[in-house]
């Protein structure tokens, strides 16, 4: 039986609400916010509306087949252009179910999860709210989150992909903040999962309270990233092909600690995923192919 609560809207809102100062003001900025035609449609103009922000929406008229299509946080090329064209400060995204999302800084550049989350740690730690000195992350998490972090003394706990495993590392290492590139962000202190509106507006609230444009306000470097996707049509056990272990071993001399190798089966597709960072993008792309071309030939 399906029951409809008509106060739920009203809490979520308040509740939403007490994650930010009562003086917390977007008076004069404008924003565009794509809603990937989802569940935040019914939640966005009133919030930031609220906030004295003029806000541009996309995609927030669902028909009950538009969600996410080429849209939201999985699209964001409508949303960095449309940043540019209305010269707006700022621009994020969410995807339909609105459990994570993504921003356009002021230039139309993408801003995504590890930005976000090495923003965020750092505002944390010296505010003394990082529990732990710890972020934990996940295994897609760009080498330049870990470069970052390093530098300014963050401890990093990496776990499996799926933000259910980045709560379960929050809790095994105490740590108030955690999440994903894909800007699946959770904050103990008020969720126990993902929730873009929350992590947009702790974003804002640093945005609102550093008084900068917001492309100055992140700091990591991105590492190039090459992802390959190998079909496979059985999964042996990757730790009993030597060949593979040895390309994998090869390109991790080659990187010489400036990048790393992530190579796995993915969850839902018969695909082998093979992830090579470095700062040579010419020199990771060889790498990754090497890796491919052999594991083929085991896998086939």
């Amino acid at each position: 039986k399906i029951l409809k609560d008509r106060k739920a809207k009203k809490e979520y809102l308040s509740h939403l609400k007490k994650t930010v100062p009562k003086n917390f003001s977007l008076k004069g900025k404008r924003i565009v916010v794509d809603c990937a035609n989802g569940a935040t449609c019914e939640f966005v103009s009133n919030l930031f509306a609220r906030f004295g922000a003029g806000v541009i929406m996309l995609n927030a008229q669902p028909n009950g087949e538009n969600i996410n299509l080429q849209c939201g946080s999985l699209h964001l090329e409508q949303l960095c252009q449309t940043v540019k064209d209305t010269h707006s400060d700022l621009g994020f995204a969410f995807d339909g179910d609105g459990d994570r999302v993504l921003f356009s800084d002021e230039l139309g550049n993408p801003v995504d999860g590890d930005q976000l989350m090495c923003l965020l740690a750092e505002e944390w730690k010296n505010k003394g709210k990082l529990k732990n000195n710890h972020l934990v992350v996940t295994r897609m998490s760009n080498f330049g989150l870990y470069e970052l972090m390093q530098a300014q003394g963050i401890k990093i706990h990496t776990v499996s992909v799926g933000d259910r495993y980045v709560w379960e590392g929050m809790i095994k290492k105490k740590a108030s903040l955690g999440g994903e590139q894909s800007g699946h962000i959770i904050f103990e202190d008020y969720s126990t999962t993902g929730d873009g509106l929350i992590t947009a507006l702790q974003i804002l609230k640093i945005y609102q309270q550093e008084g900068l444009p917001f492309s100055k306000l992140f700091k990591m470097v991105k590492y190039p990233q090459v992802l390959l996707n190998l079909p496979v049509k059985m999964r042996k056990d990757l730790d009993t092909l030597s060949p593979v272990k040895e390309a994998i071993r090869q390109g991790e001399q080659e990187l010489s600690h400036h990048g790393r190798i992530f190579v796995r089966y993915s969850g839902t597709e018969p695909l082998l995923r093979i992830l090579v960072e470095g700062k040579d993008k010419n020199q990771i792309k060889k790498i990754a192919e090497n890796i491919a071309l052999i594991a083929k030939k085991e896998l086939s």
